[in-house]
Parts: C-alpha cells; structure tokens; sequence
C-alpha cells in the first residue's frame, strides 16, 4: 500500500521534477474534473445550453489536463 509520508511537503520535494509536475496537473485536473461535471448536470436539469456548455467545456478541459500529465510520464 505504501509508506504514510507524515511531512508531504517534503516527500513532494523530494521526488522527480518530472513526476511533480504530473503530480500537481492531476491536483488540478480532478477537481476541474468534478465541478464541470456538476455544472453539466445542473444545465441539463435545469434546461440551461450556457451552463450545460460550461460544464462541457470544463470537461474536455479537465481531461485534456489529465491527458497532458499521462504523457509526461510516458
């Protein structure tokens, strides 16, 4: 399962520069990920095309993100 970092902000400084910058593009992609999600939901069910299409538009957004963190570790 792995060792329990008590100090995360060093053991983030600790690792490679490259899998720091895939570790932070994923810290931002989920909760990216999430809200448009939600904002997707919401303009469907409220019957809301500009809402709907921010949700969507976060999204693609959101997962163009975790694509770009995936191929920096390629």
């Amino acid at each position: 399962m792995g060792k329990r970092h008590l100090h995360t902000t060093v053991w983030h400084w600790q690792i490679p520069a490259d899998e720091r910058q895939r570790h932070n593009l994923n810290l931002l992609a989920a909760p990216l990920f999430v809200a448009a999600a939600l904002t997707l939901l919401s303009g469907v069910l409220q019957s809301s095309p500009s809402c709907a299409l921010v949700g969507a538009i976060g999204a693609v957004a959101a997962l163009a993100i975790q694509r770009r963190g995936h191929g920096l570790h390629a």
